[in-house]
């Protein structure tokens, strides 16, 4: 299952001071909310309400007169979805990428990921002024660990809509990964999000120090049955990646590499969905 979740930082302004940047900042918002794209983690929430009835009231500036209206529609539908509870309050998890900005914002938005629970990938809603260029993705690196994709436009695809077109890109088709050991979890974690079964899934484990075996015979599998290869770089080896890489190049074989396990989801939607 994937949950779709609003960074903080698009929801809660930070200074007052500057009229110009606080249009900016809710205009961007009410995009966002009339978009249905701004589902706000328990954390965040609890931090909107304390905003809203506390620092709106003391301070006034917070809401610039000409969009008074509509900001408080916005705020008011925002809190009137209660989100699920949960109890992750200052999680010790990381982001793989760095987040720039509010950290506070950024301690909020870890609570919310860890607190999505296990099974999960998220789809957060958020800018592109928060992370460095280049940044789509990464991975909430909590137990278990969460693959997040990061959404910079409000009339982009849905993640489960996402998952949906991924899931019909690849029907019929096995996944198998070399690399590591076999990560039960990570595999029911896929199996839910495209509507596969354990069967449509290999996995051929190795270390560093351990190399596969049979490497041609299972690319050669892979290109007359149309599977894909993920390659968990981090296990495998460097001159073992890029000999099988090479192997699938020559047979057409579709080729993902990935740092982790974690990191496969992602790259599927990379590689199959625009």
């Amino acid at each position: 299952m994937t949950s779709d979740l609003i960074d903080p930082g698009l929801v809660i302004p930070t200074s007052n001071g500057d009229p110009a940047k606080l249009a900016e900042f809710w205009e961007e918002l009410i995009t966002w909310e009339r978009a249905g794209r701004a589902t706000i983690g328990w954390r965040s929430y609890e931090a909107l309400t304390d905003f809203y009835t506390v620092e709106v009231p003391r301070d006034r500036a917070w809401i610039p007169a000409g969009l008074s209206a509509s900001v408080h529609r916005v705020v008011l539908r925002l809190l009137g979805k209660i989100p699920d509870r949960h109890s992750v309050l200052d999680s010790k998890a990381s982001l793989s990428a760095a987040r720039f900005g509010n950290s506070f914002h950024t301690s909020l938005l870890i609570d919310d990921l860890v607190g999505a629970g296990p099974n999960h990938g998220v789809a957060l809603s958020t800018s592109e002024r928060f992370w460095n260029v280049g940044v789509t993705d990464l991975i909430c690196e909590s137990e278990p660990p969460l693959n997040v994709v990061l959404v910079f436009d409000p009339n982009s695809p849905t993640a489960e809509e996402r998952d949906r077109e991924l899931a019909t890109e690849l029907s019929g088709r096995k996944i198998v990964f070399v690399g590591g050991q076999v990560d039960s979890r990570l595999i029911e974690n896929l199996s839910a999000r495209l509507g596969k079964n354990s069967n449509d899934f290999d996995w051929r484990p190795s270390e560093k120090n351990k190399p596969p075996r049979n490497l041609d015979k299972l690319v050669s599998g892979a290109a007359s049955s149309g599977a894909i290869i993920v390659c968990i770089t981090g296990k495998i080896g460097h001159s073992e990646s890029i000999s099988l890489r090479e192997s699938c190049k020559t047979k057409k074989v579709t080729f993902l590499w990935v740092e982790s396990a974690t990191e496969s989801m992602s790259a599927l939607l990379r590689e199959f969905v625009s």
